[in-house]
């Protein structure tokens, strides 16, 4: 409805990120958006789907980022929003949920993928855009399963992506599509910002646990901090290069740190670390190849840059350190209806006086105004952006006292803002025309043996008389021309005709796209308005009482 404000009240509470339920919030309109197949902007979709991941990542380990990787960009924005730090997250596996039906959208194609939107077009039919966004969703997907340490996380994760095996592989998640084993996805999330010179994938340490006994894994960078706090200053003041020595806070090395006191050279081994007396657990099983789970034990698959065959990695250099997440097994969010109210909270809008509603409906009013105009500017054709040109150059004219004088002149002053514009466009348009036609004609008759030369020299000497009438006009109706400040206005219906004569001689079937602009001159300056009808006097109502008292009298 026109001047109503609508308000998403999830999306609205997931973004301001305050309420203990926001990222529930969030997942709710995520699903709501995928579900619905409501039009909106893919990149912002995709947006919305890492934010998600993050803070779940980020409520999982309880904001304890020691051995957390992600990206930097994803910890700068997460910990510059996120107010509320004990958030819940048991709507977990709407999110998987609705994330691989994104997925299996951007992956497919057609009508499906519909209401994804790249630059205000869907994608549903151009297979190298949704491309683009594919790679973000197997990495959020996998970040979340890679920082949780839960098996049955992971093998949902894992089962998600096997649909990238039903397309053609590109480049941005080939790792991901031949990966074998879980050790390959984790190898594709954590190269994935390899090539972008914008961002790196980091894994946080603390200075106050236990220095890491391994080296970080390849495309990613150590970053070291002392507090929670600490953690946006080093990432935002420190180079893009994952190849760098480590970051940290300290001004001594904290590769160096000694081990605290009561902690054994054991303890501080990463989890998942072979042992002697133990072989780690496959992490995901392939249950429909059991060959392949067998060989996932000690090894996984991952691509190399650039190789042309697989190379077999053993699953101990894969496997790093892992956050202390909270590594509940997903509920079933289907049987939690009724506690999910406090997403749909109303809000709180109280505060606003009616003089604020009314400047925002005006802002409002004013930027879809602004949109419109924007959209129509891409549509408007050669008259008509010729036409706002010299609109633009008369109200310059016509605001400068020192060109413009207008005493008595009010009329013109509105005939010459508002419809010698349209004349300059059809002189403009005739003019331009002329020249092409002459081109034409001469390239014509340079190839052409056999030709009529006096339909030839009659053909150039009817452009010429053309281009010559555009000159003479054009001259006299410049913004700045001497005729407009006469403010002669019966010379200026002199002109109109001049005009439309000189665009009948343009032959029938040259295509000019000003007719409309002349029909509008011509009904604004030299149309005679009608005149205006005397309101008629109410006639008074006759008093037949009198007549009739002398009639019987």
């Amino acid at each position: 409805l026109r001047d109503t404000v609508y308000v998403v009240p999830e999306l609205y509470h997931c973004l301001r990120a305050a309420d203990h339920s926001f990222i529930s919030a969030g997942i709710l309109f995520f699903q709501h958006i995928v579900d619905r197949a409501i039009n909106i902007d893919v990149n912002i979709l995709c947006h919305l789907a890492e934010f998600l991941s993050g803070s779940v990542i980020l409520a999982r380990v309880q904001f304890n980022l020691h051995n957390v990787i992600l990206p930097r960009s994803w910890i700068l924005a997460l910990l510059r929003q996120i107010v509320m730090r004990r958030p819940d997250t048991m709507l977990l596996d709407r999110l998987l949920f609705s994330m691989h039906a994104l997925l299996e959208n951007l992956i497919k194609g057609g009508e499906g993928a519909r209401y994804l939107l790249f630059e205000g077009r869907n994608i549903a039919e151009v297979p190298i855009l949704r491309d683009l966004f594919i790679h973000r969703i197997c990495r959020a997907v996998t970040l979340i399963g890679h920082n949780i340490p839960n098996d049955d996380l992971r093998f949902n994760v894992f089962q998600m992506l096997k649909i990238l095996e039903t397309t053609r592989t590109h480049q941005s998640f080939r790792r991901f599509a031949k990966a074998r084993g879980w050790g390959g996805i984790i190898v594709a999330a954590q190269a994935s910002c390899a090539d972008s010179h914008l961002d790196e994938m980091v894994q946080l340490c603390s200075t106050e646990k236990p220095v890491p006994e391994r080296p970080p894994p390849e495309d990613v960078r150590r970053v070291f901090f002392k507090s929670l706090d600490d953690v946006p200053l080093v990432l935002s003041t420190a180079s893009l290069s994952a190849g760098a020595r480590p970051l940290s806070t300290d001004t001594s090395s904290a590769e160096a740190k000694p081990l605290s006191a009561g902690t054994s050279s054991a303890e501080a081994k990463p989890l998942f670390m072979d042992t002697p007396s133990s072989q780690p657990k496959p992490l995901v099983p392939d249950s429909s190849n059991p060959q392949a789970s067998t060989e996932s034990r000690g090894s996984s698959a991952v691509e190399a840059p650039g190789a042309t065959a697989e190379i077999e990695l053993p699953v101990d250099q894969l496997q790093i350190e892992q956050p202390e997440a909270d590594v509940t097994d997903l509920v079933d969010s289907r049987d939690l209806v009724n506690s999910l109210a406090s997403t749909a909270a109303p809000l709180d809008v109280e505060h606003s006086s009616p003089e604020q509603k009314k400047l925002a409906l005006h802002l409002l009013h004013k930027y879809r105004q602004r949109v419109r105009n924007k959209k129509l500017e891409k549509h408007k054709t050669t008259t008509q952006k010729t036409c706002d040109v010299s609109f633009e150059t008369c109200l310059k004219l016509a605001s400068d006292p020192k060109e413009m004088q207008w005493p008595y002149g009010f009329y013109y002053k509105k005939l010459y803002l508002g419809l010698v514009p349209h004349l300059l466009a059809c002189v403009k348009a005739v003019e331009s025309y002329a020249y092409t036609a002459r081109a034409k004609a001469r390239i014509r008759y340079r190839k052409e043996e056999r030709q009529d030369y006096d339909g030839m020299l009659k053909r150039m000497n009817e452009i010429g008389a053309i281009i010559g009438g555009c000159k003479t006009l054009g001259s006299r109706l410049e913004p700045s021309s001497e005729f407009h400040k006469k403010r002669d206005i019966e010379g200026l219906k002199q002109l109109v005709h001049e005009v439309e004569a000189l665009v009948n001689q343009v032959p029938p079937g040259a295509v000019l796209d000003v007719q409309f602009s002349l029909q509008l001159a011509i009904k604004g300056i030299v149309t005679e308005p009608k005149p205006k009808q005397p309101k008629e006097v109410p006639k008074p109502e006759l008093n037949m009482e009198d007549d009739l008292e002398e009639m019987y009298d």
